[in-house]
């Protein structure tokens, strides 16, 4: 017995995910440039050519939508620093700098690092934060952290630690008036952090 979707089905479940993806874009887009307070649904329903009832099929409310934005946002960040190539150095020194440089973004900047803590509340960015970039951040503690320092108790608070200032270090890049300079600071700063990281226990 066939188990496929009938044709008037499978044509409706294809026009649904195509308008959700249209209204993902356009949320994207408007959240990027004008920000969470400053969007419609309306303004988004519009730019993505359906009607705000199409808006409340898919997502309870803006907020919620905004969430969708954010942890896509979120996940796509992490694929760009995982296989960015900003610099040279050790795995940890060219994805720690790709992050800082990727989050300099305006999409990401704004949804992400300025938005973001204030709509969703910093504990559901966290969680976020966690889910996506956690893994990466922990592959490269143990590529970098010596042997010894792995074994200790608690080494595994490290990455989370590690993480969380990355995430801070964003958002001071995010509401600084020139961020070149803080992210030039902010680097060398997180440069000697890991060279510390990985050097004998005699030189820690």
């Amino acid at each position: 017995m066939s188990t496929s979707l009938p044709p008037v089905k499978r044509l409706r479940d294809t026009h649904a995910e195509a308008t959700r993806l249209a209204l993902l874009a356009a949320a994207r887009a408007r959240f990027s440039e004008a920000g969470f307070a400053h969007t419609s649904l309306d303004e988004i329903a519009g730019d993505a050519g359906t009607t705000k009832g199409a808006v409340y099929h898919h997502f309870k409310d803006k907020k919620a939508l905004f969430h969708a934005v954010y942890e896509a946002l979120s996940q796509e960040l992490i694929a760009a620093v995982a296989s960015s190539r900003v610099r040279e150095g050790t795995p940890a020194d060219v994805a720690l700098y790709a992050f800082l440089i990727h989050a300099g973004e305006p999409a990401y900047q704004r949804v992400l690092f300025k938005d973001g803590p204030v709509v969703l509340g910093t504990a559901e960015c966290r969680v976020i934060d966690m889910r996506y970039s956690l893994g990466l951040i922990t592959r490269l503690v143990e590529i970098q952290a010596p042997a010894d320092l792995l074994a200790q108790p608690g080494s595994g608070i490290l990455a989370q630690l590690l993480l969380a200032l990355l995430v801070e270090s964003a958002q001071l890049i995010a509401s600084s008036s020139d961020p070149a300079p803080v992210l030039d600071g902010i680097h060398v700063t997180l440069d000697r952090m890991i060279k510390a990281l990985s050097s004998p226990p005699t030189q820690r």
